[in-house]
């Protein structure tokens, strides 16, 4: 009791020193925790705040990409989005949170995340707990406010987050898919679920899952994405499902520039041979990528000038130790590196193989974004084509192969590799690259899909906040996310 009385008169006295100082984000979040946890509202305060709020100091325009968990390639996305946000003016950070175990094994940040340049804050949930997601995401949403908010797939952290900036803070807020989520469980593919006022009702606490990370929460998501009417998507197979502006893994061409083409200049600093050909796996390796394939195909060429260089840190050991077994192979294996350095990793290539499953129900709406890397530079594709990239593959200057012609295919580029054709190859691909996976290339179409999202300038209307907060303050999830649908459809905002 003592407690919650102090942290009330910490956010009271921290009210106050907001208003003195001018500061208007910093005065309403002291105000909305004081309510979050005191549950009384101060009318006279929010009446003072209407008549005085246009002399206070604002903070500048702000935007934020969320990542729904921060200690994994899922944060990949995230980046990619807040470095278009970026390359267009705004002032962006990333945010999301951590979901650990338990408190002595906590997740640190992806590591290629950890050397980025842009500002990040998060939140930690322990135990993967599902109850302690609501409370902590209302303190983090409170102490942070942004009016752009770009959710980077539809999973619980991140639909909770969405509800809470587009309801405390007057956000835009807009939802991006580039993977199909419900692909993810360990089950395969599950079904998404259709949510509505009347599931949601009739759902109880005591008989949900009680883990963040459990597939009925990610089906629960999927099912909401309907209330984010604004998405994007990064292929047209994704476009095709949940309807959304196209947004594909894009790369910085300031970064990913021509004068890296056919340089060598980063081989010596990871140790490669200069003079190898080297066939580059840059991402995180899992099964469904079609590294053993790739491994098997230059077991059979078995030509000692091969290098599989493979980038990126191993969450199945398994995976790496039977990539080992195969005879004929010549590694080098790299652990993750951060996310700054991705230009000079992929200029270590000649060549990338992308046997992707078609079966697989990720490879068949996953645009690879290690594709769009070896387009930037240069590198001599080979690509089992998938609904995903479908589009792409289609491009003259990419090898379109399957399990039985990758061999053929393959052998027959490196034994008539011509350094001088190749490098014409190069330049021209370098073209494509700019003209349709560039930060430039999406620029227009990007301000297109802000604008047609009825983007907006919203003022904070303190009462309605306050209200919202006092409404919440007592609900779990279930409630929370039936509470925030049905004031949605009551505006008539799907």
């Amino acid at each position: 009791m003592i407690a919650s009385q102090i942290k009330r008169y910490q956010h009271l006295a921290g009210l106050a020193l907001g208003i003195m100082l001018r500061k208007k984000d910093y005065a309403a979040s002291c105000y909305l925790l004081f309510l979050y946890y005191g549950r009384r509202r101060i009318r006279v305060f929010e009446r003072l705040w209407d008549h005085s709020k246009q002399n206070l100091v604002i903070k500048p325009f702000k935007t934020a990409v969320s990542g729904w968990e921060l200690s994994h390639n899922a944060a990949g996305r995230a980046i990619t989005l807040a470095e278009l946000y970026k390359y267009l003016g705004y002032d962006v950070e990333i945010i999301g949170c951590l979901i650990s175990s338990n408190k002595k094994k906590r997740r640190d940040i992806w590591q290629p995340l950890e050397n980025n340049t842009m500002q990040l804050h998060y939140f930690e949930l322990y135990n993967n707990d599902i109850k302690s997601l609501l409370p902590k995401a209302i303190k983090f949403v409170i102490e942070n406010p942004y009016k752009v908010v770009h959710l980077s797939k539809p999973r619980i952290t991140n639909i909770v987050l969405g509800f809470l900036y587009r309801f405390i803070w007057g956000a835009n807020v807009f939802l991006d898919i580039d993977d199909e989520e419900l692909a993810f469980s360990e089950e395969g593919c599950i079904s998404s679920l259709n949510i509505d006022s009347d599931y949601l009702a009739s759902m109880k606490e005591a008989n949900l899952p009680t883990m963040v990370r459990d597939p009925y929460w990610t089906q629960v998501s999927v099912g909401l994405t309907k209330y984010f009417p604004h998405r994007t998507v990064s292929n047209p197979a994704l476009g095709n499902k949940y309807q959304g502006s196209i947004v594909p893994h894009i790369r910085d061409e300031h970064k990913f520039t021509r004068d890296l083409l056919m340089n060598r200049t980063y081989r010596q600093h990871y140790n490669v041979p200069k003079e190898a050909i080297v066939v580059l796996f840059f991402g995180t390796p899992k099964r469904h990528k079609g590294l053993i394939s790739t491994a098997h195909a230059l077991s059979a060429i078995d030509d000692p000038r091969i290098v599989f260089l493979i980038v990126g840190d191993f969450i199945d050991m398994s995976l790496k130790a039977e990539l080992i077994s195969i005879p004929g192979v010549n590694y080098i294996f790299l652990p993750n590196q951060p996310y700054e350095n991705a230009a000079e990793i992929v200029s270590l290539g000649d060549i990338c193989v992308l046997i992707q499953d078609k079966t697989d129900a990720i490879s068949q709406y996953q645009l690879p974004a290690k594709l769009i890397d070896a387009l930037a530079s240069g590198l001599k594709i080979f690509l089992q084509p998938t609904p995903a990239t479908k589009e792409v593959s289609s491009y003259c200057h990419i090898e379109t192969v399957n399990e039985n012609t990758l061999v053929a295919k393959l052998a027959l580029y490196i034994r008539e590799y011509d350094k001088h054709i190749d490098e014409i190859r190069r330049i021209e691909q370098y073209d494509y690259f700019l003209q349709n996976f560039s930060m430039a290339s999406v620029s227009s179409s990007f301000y297109d899909f802000l604008k047609s999202s009825e983007f907006r300038m919203n003022d904070i209307d303190l009462s309605e906040q306050s209200k919202f907060i006092c409404d919440i303050a007592r609900l779990n999830l279930i409630e929370f996310i039936h509470y925030c649908i049905l004031k949605i459809e009551s505006n008539n905002d799907i």
